[in-house]
C-alpha cells in the first residue's frame, strides 16, 4: 500500500506567534479503540508507539511527566518510560502518553505522537481510547514500505481498531492558552479548507462509540460497521476505480483518490462527498463542542455544521 505521489510541505498555511508555529497542516491518523485496561490491548498500542519511534523519534523533543503531566525535554527511552507508564496503571485508572517535536512544548509540531487509554469503568459507558500519530506532509517515500497508508495498514492490523482515519488535518499548539487564541484562525482555516482534519479525540471519543466521526482520505471501519453497510462486496459496487478497499482482519481500510485533498471554500472534495453519503448512516450524532465559547470558533451548532460539511 503505497502513495502514488509525494506530498509537498505547504508553510502558506503556518501560523506563527513569535517566530514559534501555533497552527500549521500535516498529516494525521487517529485510531479509537476499546479495552485499554487489557494488557494485550496495552502491548498493541505499545508496538505502535514503536513503530513510530522507529519513523520519528529522533525528532521528538518534548514530552510530558507525571502525575502533573507537565511538558519536559525529552531525555530518556520514550518507549521504556511509556512502557513502564502503562503497565504499571491499574485497570481502574486512565494512562495517556504524548510527545512532540516542536522547538518550545508550546510550537505545533507536525512530528507527534500521543495516545489516551480510559479506565474500565468508562469502556463500560462507552467511551473510546485513541491514538494518534502526526507526520509532515512530505515526511514519507514514494513506493515504499513506509508510505503513509503502509503505516496505518500496519497499525489497524495490530490494534484492530472500533473506527479512525488519516489524511490532511490542522494541527494546534498544545499549550492551553495558545490554542485558545488561535481558535478562531483554527475555524478559518477549517471553513476555506474543507478537506482538513480538525480533530479533538477527546471530545469525539465521547461520542463515537456506535458511530463514526466521519470520513477523510483514508477511513477505517471494524467489522460491525462494515456489516452495517451491507459488507465489502456491497461497498465495493459503489466505488468506482478511484477509491481502493483494504481488507484487514478487523474491518477495512477505504482510500478516497490517490493523495489527500484540502478542497477549498464551498468545493469540498468530490470523492470526500461520495463516501460521505454512503457512511452517513453510521456516522455518530455529536452532542459536545470542539471550542466552547466566543465568536467564529467550534461552538455546539458549529461542530455540528462542520461534522455534516460533506452532505448534499
Amino acid at each position: 500500500m503505497t502513495n502514488s505521489k509525494k506530498l509537498n510541505r505547504d508553510d502558506s498555511l503556518t501560523v506563527k506567534e513569535k517566530g514559534q508555529a501555533v497552527v500549521r497542516i500535516g498529516l494525521l491518523v487517529t485510531l479509537y479503540f476499546r479495552g485499554a485496561h487489557e494488557n494485550d490491548v496495552r502491548q498493541n498500542i505499545m508496538t505502535l508507539l514503536a513503530d513510530y519511534l522507529r519513523q520519528c523519534g529522533d525528532r521528538l523533543r518534548w514530552t510530558t511527566i507525571p502525575p502533573k503531566f507537565t511538558w519536559a525535554r525529552v531525555k530518556g527511552n520514550l518507549l521504556t518510560e511509556f512502557r513502564e507508564r502503562l503497565f504499571s496503571t491499574p485497570a481502574d485508572a486512565s494512562w495517556e502518553f504524548i510527545a512532540h517535536g516542536g522547538a518550545v512544548h508550546g510550537e505545533a509540531s507536525d512530528y507527534r505522537v500521543e495516545a489516551l487509554g480510559l479506565a474500565e469503568w468508562k469502556d463500560r459507558i462507552e467511551h473510546l481510547s485513541y491514538f494518534t500519530a502526526l507526520f509532515p506532509i512530505d515526511f514519507f517515500p514514494d513506493n515504499q514500505e513506509d508510505s503513509f497508508v503502509a503505516t496505518v495498514a500496519r497499525w489497524v492490523r495490530e490494534v484492530k481498531p472500533i473506527h479512525g482515519y488519516g489524511g490532511l488535518a490542522i494541527i494546534e499548539s498544545l499549550a492551553n492558552a495558545t490554542r485558545e487564541r488561535h481558535e478562531q484562525t483554527v475555524f478559518s482555516i477549517a471553513q476555506q479548507f474543507p478537506g482538513l482534519e480538525v480533530d479533538y479525540p477527546t471530545v469525539h471519543s465521547m461520542n463515537c462509540a456506535k458511530g463514526i466521526k466521519g470520513i477523510n482520505w483514508l477511513t477505517i471501519l471494524s467489522e460491525p460497521f462494515v456489516a452495517q453497510l451491507g459488507g465489502i462486496s456491497t461497498l465495493q459496487t459503489h466505488f468506482g476505480d478511484q477509491f481502493t478497499i483494504y481488507p484487514y482482519s478487523g474491518g477495512v481500510i477505504i482510500q478516497a483518490g490517490p493523495q489527500p485533498q484540502m478542497g477549498s471554500g464551498n468545493e469540498c472534495p468530490d470523492l470526500y462527498i461520495k463516501l460521505n453519503t454512503i457512511l452517513r448512516p453510521i456516522r455518530a450524532s455529536n452532542g459536545h463542542p470542539f471550542h466552547h465559547y466566543g465568536a467564529n470558533r467550534f461552538d455546539l451548532d458549529r461542530s455540528n455544521e462542520w461534522l455534516q460539511r460533506f452532505d448534499r
